[in-house]
């Protein structure tokens, strides 16, 4: 395993981990979405060790539909944006595996750029970050707007 392989490992389970901690309800039990995203996490390391690139693709697939399946199990019984939005992902992630299988001659790097920044993006989602980003980026926009409101109504 390659140095930069142990460098996105280590930053997803530092996401699945802080993740936990800062989600975690007042009874101190973790929400049912980490565990998915943690045992995804786990077997697609697992069987990186093991199988070859050609046989790996097909497999992390099914493990990606595997994750959709239960974000759309959690969406449906508890409507969890958060499970909607991380299976949203996940199938922007099958999407792009099906479309490299495609290929007569995928480039692996590529392939796993969008793959580990795809699950990235499903520990941002999942650990609460993007909400955080999200009200920050909608102050920022009103305070823009004001501003530009009230230096526009002080042209007339």
């Amino acid at each position: 395993m390659s140095a930069m392989s142990m460098a996105i490992y280590g930053l997803c389970l530092a996401l699945l981990l802080g993740g936990v901690w800062r989600r975690r309800n007042r009874h101190g039990r973790f929400e049912v979405i980490f565990l998915v995203l943690g045992a995804a996490m786990g077997t697609a390391i697992g069987l990186g060790a093991v199988m070859p690139r050609a046989q790996l693709v097909p497999m992390l697939s099914i493990l990606d539909a595997a994750v959709v399946l239960a974000m759309l199990a959690l969406w449906a019984h508890y409507h969890s944006g958060r499970a909607r939005w991380i299976g949203v992902i996940g199938l922007v992630k099958c999407g792009w595996a099906l479309w490299q299988q495609g290929m007569p001659a995928p480039h692996w790097n590529g392939y796993t750029a969008v793959i580990n920044g795809g699950f990235i993006l499903q520990l941002i989602v999942a650990g609460g970050w993007a909400d955080g980003l999200a009200a920050r980026a909608d102050r920022l926009l009103r305070q823009l707007r004001a501003r530009l409101a009230g230096e526009l109504g002080n042209v007339a």
